[in-house]
């Protein structure tokens, strides 16, 4: 298992996003920097539930929070495309492999 981070600007903060990957899986998302006690933390943990779940960084933002994870899903996105070498958009996420 290797970890990649990378970092978006948040509603209020800059968060960074954790991936941890195996053999082109993400095993586990987790996010540091979002200022706790806001609507962005708690959509940010939504996120991280939904994402977690999916084994993804294909989950929308979360409305009511769209910037704070819209932030953690770029950031997740970096850190994924970082993990397999490019293999993925960090802005859509879509393969492009031809």
């Amino acid at each position: 298992m290797t970890e990649y981070r990378a970092k978006a600007h948040s509603f209020n903060s800059e968060i960074t996003a954790i991936v941890e990957v195996e053999n082109g899986e993400i095993l586990k998302i987790s996010a540091e920097g979002e200022v706790p006690n806001t609507v962005g933390a708690l959509g940010v943990d939504t996120w991280l539930e939904e994402a977690n779940a999916e084994h993804s960084v294909e989950v929308d933002a979360i409305s009511g929070a769209s910037v704070s994870t819209g932030a953690l899903r770029k950031a997740t996105q970096m850190a994924y495309a970082e993990a397999t070498s490019g293999d993925v958009d960090a802005i859509s996420s879509a393969s492009i492999h031809n």
